[in-house]
């Protein structure tokens, strides 16, 4: 298979010549290709700019809801597997592509509940879910699946906060309330199979977490060797394994931290106290729990100090699935130590690539993502009309003239569709407390070395975070406590069928310009 990116960016470059007329997508010629090479294109393109991500995200929409702009599982079967609409859902930075294969999830799990039939209220559930942003928060659920997500979201999320909204009263009063619990726990089984061991690994996993003496050395060597490997399903294995063995860890750590800070820990009163705390240390050192963790900790650190880009990516894969199994840890507890814990693992673990002088464009996109992800406090700003969607997602328009072309929606481009344009539009907003808990340098570095001419917003975004981290100085006053959900950040004001588009207050933390 071919593998080297220039020749998968040719082929796409001469595909666009055969099925584009004065610019414009022809939906006929589009629909004549095979559409596994859509997802081919998806995957060895790299890096793969956001607005080119976008419309190939959009020809695949094409396929799948072909024809009558109906689902077709048939199709999305043939094009590729379900779990690669979810990888590509975690990881792209379009807004508009992040709705599509939202909507592409949400419209495979309604399929199978419903057996094919449709239902008025699956559209209305949608409707629902896309104002509440749940197309652009619920990528975190696909990192780490919290216990009762499901129900917690529906009763926390959907009716006693949308109920008290006036403009969604008629709708929520419409909205059939057992079934929407049961897709939404459905996209929550859907996400932990994404997240799922195979058995032989499972059944080693479950062994190396238990207090049960010593573990098999082999065991971490067969981990190593997968998280290391060519082949991109292992390097998958890998990661959910060592994402397995890091949660306990993660969580101790945390938890010592918080200690740490609370308490004052005594100086030893004599020198035979000090010899025998010595003592004491040095035997947990011997022990095998102690040692299994720091082997952990080591496995995790190899993949950050590693010379191959993919197992680059594996490591912050890795460390975005830790943040949000903090944040389920943190946010209940509305604790300032625990945050401030959290922060300082986040700062320790991404200081790892800092030291390798990652210049992956890809990984340092990513990395950008997640520091962003982790700083800001409201939803985004709702797709510009010619962009968004209702019931369907966004596939090529009819053309004004000649019959059977097709063209993309107008007015698109990447400056309207990234998380980082509205960040810079005013659209979302960004916790200056939060933003002081993160070293500067892992901004100055994501600045430094993503290219000027591809990313600019990118690099744009990561410069105001720099001025502003510097402005602050030390640590922001930390801001009163909002009552937050487990995993999806509450929207300040959910736009109703007939409200404008909502606005965050002035007076809460502050807005890029």
């Amino acid at each position: 298979r071919e593998a080297d990116t220039r020749v998968w960016s040719q082929a796409l470059t001469c595909l666009l010549y055969f099925i584009t007329d004065k610019g414009h997508v022809n939906k006929e010629k589009l629909l004549s290709i095979d559409p596994r090479l859509i997802p081919a294109f998806l995957t060895h393109i790299e890096p793969i700019p956001t607005d080119i991500q976008r419309h190939l995200i959009r020809m695949m929409v094409n396929f799948i809801y072909s024809p009558a702009d109906t689902f077709n599982p048939a199709v999305l079967e043939r094009m590729c597997d379900i779990r690669f609409v979810t990888e590509l859902y975690m990881s792209t930075g379009s807004q508009e592509g992040r709705n599509n294969l939202f909507s592409i999830i949400f419209d495979h799990v309604v399929y199978d509940l419903l057996q094919g039939r449709k239902d008025a209220q699956a559209i209305l559930l949608l409707e629902v879910l896309k104002a509440v942003g749940a197309p652009y928060h619920f990528a975190q659920l696909f990192h780490y699946q919290p216990e009762r997500f499901a129900e917690d979201f529906v009763r926390g999320v959907l009716y006693d906060h949308l109920r008290r909204e006036p403009g969604w009263t008629p709708t929520m009063a419409k909205l059939d309330r057992p079934f929407a619990l049961k897709v939404v726990q459905e996209i929550e089984v859907l996400a932990r199979q994404c997240s799922k061991l195979a058995p032989e690994f499972d059944r080693r996993l479950y062994l190396m977490n238990g207090n049960k003496g010593e573990v098999k050395e082999r065991y971490y060597f067969i981990l190593n060797d997968l998280l290391h490997s060519d082949k991109l399903e292992h390097r998958r294995q890998g990661e959910i394994w060592l994402f397995g063995l890091l949660k306990p860890v993660c969580a101790r750590r945390l938890d010592r931290h918080v200690m740490a800070k609370g308490q004052d820990i005594p100086e030893p009163s004599s020198p035979e106290d000090g010899h025998q705390q010595q003592q004491q240390q040095q035997q947990r050192e011997r022990s095998g729990r102690y040692a299994h963790r720091r082997r952990v900790r080591e496995l995790l650190q190899e993949q950050g100090r590693s010379n191959n880009p993919a197992v680059r990516r594996v490591y912050v894969r890795l460390v975005a699935r830790l943040c949000v199994f903090m944040k389920t840890r943190v946010r209940p507890a509305g604790d300032e130590p625990l945050t401030r814990a959290m922060f300082s693992q986040i700062n320790e673990m991404l200081q790892v690539l800092i030291d390798v002088q990652e210049k992956n464009e890809t990984n340092l996109l990513h990395m950008l993502d997640l520091l962003i992800e982790l700083i800001t406090l409201h939803n985004p700003a709702p797709i510009p009309q010619d962009i968004s969607y209702s019931s369907s997602p966004t596939l090529f328009a009819p053309a004004q003239n000649g019959a059977g072309a097709f063209r993309p929606p107008t007015s698109i481009s990447t400056a309207c569709d990234s998380v980082y344009s509205f960040i810079l539009r005013g659209s979302l907003v960004v916790s200056r407390w939060l933003l002081s808990l993160l070293h500067p340098t892992l901004f100055q570095h994501i600045f430094v070395w993503l290219s000027p001419r591809t990313y600019s917003d990118a690099r744009l975004v990561a410069l105001h975070m720099i001025v502003d981290r510097c402005r602050a100085g030390g640590d922001a006053t930390p801001p009163s406590s909002r009552p937050r959900s487990p995993v999806v950040v509450l929207p300040t004001e959910p736009r109703g069928p007939s409200s404008p588009n909502n606005r965050p207050p002035k007076d809460q933390d502050h807005r890029e310009p």
